[in-house]
């Protein structure tokens, strides 16, 4: 009978000891689970533009990019200056791509960033704007039937990207 009472007091010490296991394990977030590496992001950026663009009158000048599903905190900064005709002045959008040929062609366009004709201009576009799609930025002189403009931009694409 002493035989009998020894193991199970035994089998209860070690169904605690498993189940105080359990707890600490399941408080610490499960950690001994995980079986991958934790994922690592990296900064990077791309140059859209860092130039002298010269803008034909009655033209525009454009450059599409791509935001894809790998990509997060994408965002877009940078500045421009607008130099030649009586008024020193541009226009300047940036929109998903059929959004924008309707801005360039004045007409209603869903845009992330626009201006009316300015000689100068701040880009910095809010990461929610610009989910996966397809982008143009581009500075429109189709307003100006006489002068070509000169724009002097310098425009960066940031985004957070997993590490390979």
């Amino acid at each position: 009978m002493k035989s009998t009472v020894t193991n199970d007091v035994s089998a209860k010490v070690v169904l605690g000891i498993y189940l105080v296991f359990a707890v600490i394990s399941s408080a610490c977030g499960n950690s001994m689970a995980k079986t991958g590496p934790e994922t690592v992001w990296r900064s990077e950026s791309k140059q859209l533009i860092d130039d002298a663009i010269e803008v034909k009158s009655g033209e525009s000048w454009e450059v599409n990019f791509i935001v894809d599903s790998t990509m997060r905190n994408v965002e877009i900064h940078g500045e421009f200056e607008a130099s030649g005709g009586s008024g020193n002045d541009i226009k300047a959008a940036i929109a998903e791509r059929g959004q924008y040929k309707n801005w360039v062609n004045g007409h209603s366009a869903a845009t992330i960033f626009q201006t009316e004709q300015t000689t100068t201009g701040q880009i910095n576009t809010q990461s929610s704007k610009l989910g996966p799609g397809e982008y143009t930025h581009g500075f429109n002189n189709r307003f100006s039937v006489v002068s070509d403009k000169t724009v002097r931009a310098k425009i960066v694409l940031s985004y957070e990207q997993v590490s390979k």
